[in-house]
């Protein structure tokens, strides 16, 4: 089963809520993609993001999708 996030929201695509990894853009405020958002690289900048596997996981950090799979 996979869990969701019940607070987060896409801000590319409104996918609400986000279901498994979330990805936090670590400059923009705020902001949050789902797992295809940010593999199609919608993001317009080439910013770090946090990547939160799904709840109660650890965090970790990547630059690029190349980092993150």
């Amino acid at each position: 089963m996979i869990d969701f996030l019940p607070d987060c929201r896409c801000d590319e695509c409104d996918l609400f809520p986000i279901v498994g990894p979330r990805y936090k853009c670590q400059k923009c405020a705020n902001y949050d993609m789902c797992e295809n958002c940010f593999r199609i690289k919608k993001h317009k900048h080439n910013h770090v993001f946090t990547k939160i596997p799904e709840p109660g996981n650890l965090i970790c950090k990547a630059k690029t999708v190349k980092e993150m799979f």
